[in-house]
């Protein structure tokens, strides 16, 4: 049987190291976020859907604001009525227990019936995800 004795240096640079490349994959991952948000159009309206959970409909507003989103442009997401396509939807997901937030833009509405009230009828494209 080989055993391997970690010299302390080389594990320190291993952590230093590890810990550089997750940093730099976070960087990346913010840049690219901030990239796709400021292509989106903020002169159209972004509906939130929480699945019934209010108390993310506040903590998901706070975050599109803080993505440079229109405060007057984002509203809750109502059963009677869908957005129109090109509209955005801002969806927490998964429904009882969200960890993150999908972006969708709306591009048709000949979809299946795959959500509840007027949405089940809205296609979506999925733009990209923001941990909750």
């Amino acid at each position: 049987m080989f055993l391997k004795i970690i010299n302390p240096i080389n594990k320190l640079k291993y952590y230093a190291l590890s810990y550089l490349m997750e940093s730099k994959v976070k960087l990346l991952y913010f840049y690219l976020c901030r990239k796709i948000m400021t292509a989106l159009n903020n002169d159209k309206k972004i509906y939130i859907i929480v699945h019934g959970n209010r108390q993310n409909f506040e903590k998901v507003k706070s975050m599109l604001i803080e993505k440079n989103m229109n405060e007057e442009n984002i509203s809750m997401a109502s059963l009677e009525k869908a957005g129109e396509i090109g509209e955005y939807v801002a969806m927490t997901w998964p429904p009882m227990a969200a960890k993150e937030v999908i972006i969708s833009e709306i591009v048709g509405t000949n979809a299946e019936g795959k959500g509840m009230g007027a949405w089940g009828s809205i296609e979506q494209k999925e733009i990209f995800r923001i941990p909750l």
